[in-house]
């Protein structure tokens, strides 16, 4: 598993790097692309999959009778960092251009300060029959770099950095006048056709295993290890014939709240159920017996108890590393778990033999939340939030154990045969 854990990990630098990963994965397995603006014919037990915006992919099984119900496994391709404010590029002296950031999500500043970055995204050129998407990747280029202790001696106390001045982008475009410039040299495209960009400050560096027994330090683990779980998983059933449609969906803007085309907030997970379901030749009553027999499984990273703030963790609820998946509860629903929804993983759990750990926030702290309240709400439909725990979580790079992964897979697989 770590190598193609590791392998996607390296390429999935940004959302749509992410969901062209995850749709050439789904390609070599035999699925049939499905394109929104074109007709659709749908099979009992065949695989499919539909990209949407370029960053968000549903992939999903399609189920042997109409009303038996999905079973759905969702995630998200996006990880907290810096947009590039390709508006505000000023040369400097040193040989390096100043480019203005905006934050995305909420990262652990400091984490991204002296380390080697690059730039990663999608740039749209003009082409013969309309605008052209091109995906880009740098390598190293630039840096956030700190400034010296000699100039502020109290760093080491707690620094707060100004987002619009500290974190401006130091990147070495050599000759090139400007970042867009740079690109197309890079990529081959006559900078007179730049139409636009979605632009990223990315950590370009692979996993890394730390000793032998699982544990890894990685960039984007927080949420590119949901996604690859809720499409392995998937896979690993293409052949087996189920009486209800399996789907795993990976989202993008879960860190900023899905509120967006391609979210979790988004019309793409009722518009894809409701046309597979109208396909099949399914009524109105059908729809609601359909909706009412499925269930959600939200797959995001969780909170790994820290050996140096352990305090920080309820004790009684304290995951370990290594230790297994863990199911996610709130009591004010960041997490979309109930009691009946936390039997049905357990029981997933037990027949698949996957151990399980338990996930409540301390209660003098608030958490996170996913797309599994999201998805629940609007859809009508139960669910559950789980996790592979880490450290670290929203930091330039983060930890996890490759042995929570599998276990997850698996998990994950349970679930869609439940």
């Amino acid at each position: 598993m770590n190598q193609s854990l590791f392998s996607f990990l390296s390429e999935s630098v940004s959302p749509w790097h992410t969901a062209q990963a995850l749709t050439q994965k789904l390609t070599r397995a035999g699925f049939t692309e499905l394109v929104e603006t074109n007709s659709w014919k749908v099979e009992p037990g065949k695989g499919y999959f539909v990209c949407r915006g370029g960053s968000a992919v549903a992939a999903f099984i399609t189920g042997t009778e109409l009303n038996a119900g999905w079973k759905l496994a969702a995630a998200h391709t996006d990880s907290p960092g810096w947009r590039l404010k390709l508006g505000q590029q000023k040369a400097h002296a040193s040989g390096v251009i100043r480019i203005g950031t905006e934050v995305y999500g909420s990262p652990i500043h400091s984490t991204w300060f002296d380390r080697p970055l690059a730039v990663a995204g999608r740039v749209f050129v003009k082409g013969a029959e309309g605008p052209q998407e091109i995906l880009v990747r740098t390598d190293a280029l630039g840096v956030f770099p700190n400034l010296a202790i000699h100039y502020n001696r109290e760093i080491n106390k707690g620094q707060a950095y100004d987002l619009a001045e500290n974190l401006c982008f130091l990147a070495a475009v050599a000759e090139a006048p400007d970042l867009q410039s740079f690109l197309a040299q890079v990529a081959g495209f006559d900078r007179q056709d730049w139409l636009s960009a979605d632009l990223f400050v990315v950590d370009p560096s692979s996993p890394t295993p730390l000793g032998s027994q699982g544990l890894f330090l990685s960039p984007r683990i927080d949420n590119l290890t949901g996604c690859d779980a809720v499409i392995e998983a998937l896979l690993s059933q293409e052949k087996e014939s189920c009486p209800h449609t399996r789907l795993a969906f990976c989202f993008d803007q879960e860190e900023i709240g899905s509120s967006t085309w391609t979210g979790a907030d988004s019309s793409f997970l009722g518009d894809l159920m409701q046309r597979v379901h109208n396909l099949r030749g399914g009524t109105t009553e059908g729809w609601y017996r359909t909706k009412a027999a499925s269930f959600i499984l939200s797959v995001d990273a969780a909170h790994g108890v820290h050996p140096n703030w352990a305090g920080q963790h309820d004790e009684a609820y304290a995951p370990l590393l290594g230790k297994g998946p863990v199911l996610k509860s709130s009591a004010r629903f960041s997490y979309a778990t109930t009691a009946a929804s936390e039997a049905v993983v357990r029981a997933a759990a037990a027949e698949s033999g996957v151990p399980l750990q338990s996930y409540v926030m301390k209660s003098t702290l608030t958490p996170g939340s996913t797309v599994g309240p999201i998805t629940t709400s609007w859809t009508g439909i139960p669910g559950a939030d789980v996790g592979i725990p880490i450290w670290a979580m929203h930091s330039s790079q983060e930890t996890a154990d490759l042995r929570d992964q599998s276990a997850m897979t698996a998990l994950v697989a349970s679930v869609f045969r439940s």
